[in-house]
């Protein structure tokens, strides 16, 4: 994602530091584009959802994983996913939020308040499951 925001420079419009630019909201470009990386960082491992139950099945060909995480604003979320071994990523297969029946729709969510990638959130929450479950992943 690229996220283009107004600046200008108080110095006679030139631009000694580009870093130090002024944005329209009171900071400087340096900060924005800092905090526009945490925010899109999937390196990180730290998930603002609490993980409160899960559930693991590896009997069948894709392990499923059942998880009712709490989130920050204290409502509840509920994700029945699973692997699948010939595509290699992880998938949602039913998305409850709040007692409300999402589908299999869960970008909403990992986009607006993990700031991450939906593969990537399923992913933290399984590699906690599996370690829980001594399930490793076929490769």
């Amino acid at each position: 994602m690229i996220r283009f925001t107004a600046c200008f420079s108080l110095e006679n419009l030139s631009i000694p530091d580009f870093s130090k630019q002024l944005c329209y909201n009171g900071s400087t470009i340096g900060d924005v584009i800092s905090t526009d990386r945490k925010k899109t960082n999937l390196k990180d491992d730290k998930m603002l959802a609490k993980l409160k139950k899960v559930k693991f099945n590896s009997e069948g060909k894709n392990p499923v994983y059942k998880a009712i995480l709490e989130c920050p604003e204290g409502k509840e979320l509920y994700i029945h996913f699973d692997y699948s071994l010939t595509k290699k990523n992880y998938g949602p297969l039913e998305v409850s939020y709040n007692g409300v029946h999402q589908g299999t729709k869960l970008a909403w969510y990992t986009r607006d308040i993990e700031k991450t990638t939906v593969d990537n959130f399923l992913k933290k929450i399984a590699v906690v499951m599996n370690k829980k479950y001594g399930y490793e992943l076929e490769q």
